[in-house]
């Protein structure tokens, strides 16, 4: 059975608020996006909540429009969105869900937990076989910008 949810941690100088502030903004994934992918909000809300829908364009090679879902949203703690084609509130393709987790440690920082989430994507095995790898570099590098960002 493959591995089906890969997860990178890190603690980042700011609140839970500050840092989800940043999260729920899709226009500042650009900002923190270690992949190197993302390159604008193309359709959405300025601020997002549960089960608001956004696009992003993408870059890997080609350009393309990404589609998201808020799929989990607890205010400060925990968003999570579901990449995928929607028709409605089927989901017709993809499934993969990337969530940020973040974690008062009591001393004006955060432990920031982002996870790359395959247990509804399709094919699940095969992307777990061929994209962890590079994805959880990607994670390391976007939890690195994302520190960057409130270091100083």
């Amino acid at each position: 059975m493959p591995q089906l949810i890969h997860s990178v941690q890190r603690v980042v100088r700011a609140s839970p608020q500050v840092v989800f502030d940043m999260l729920v903004h899709p226009a500042r994934h650009c900002e923190f996006d270690g992949s190197d992918t993302v390159r604008s909000t193309v359709t959405g809300p300025e601020r997002l909540s549960l089960g608001d829908d956004f696009g992003m364009t993408m870059n890997k090679a080609v350009s393309y429009t990404s589609s998201n879902r808020v799929v989990e949203f607890e205010e400060g703690r925990r968003i999570a969105w579901q990449t995928g084609l929607f028709r409605g509130d089927k989901r017709i393709l993809g499934g993969q869900v990337w969530r940020y987790e973040l974690t008062d440690r009591g001393d004006g920082s955060t432990l920031v937990k982002e996870s790359f989430d395959l247990t509804h994507a399709r094919p699940a095995a095969l992307l777990s076989r061929f994209a962890a790898g590079p994805t959880v570099a990607n994670m390391r590098r976007t939890l690195e910008r994302m520190a960057s960002l409130y270091e100083g």
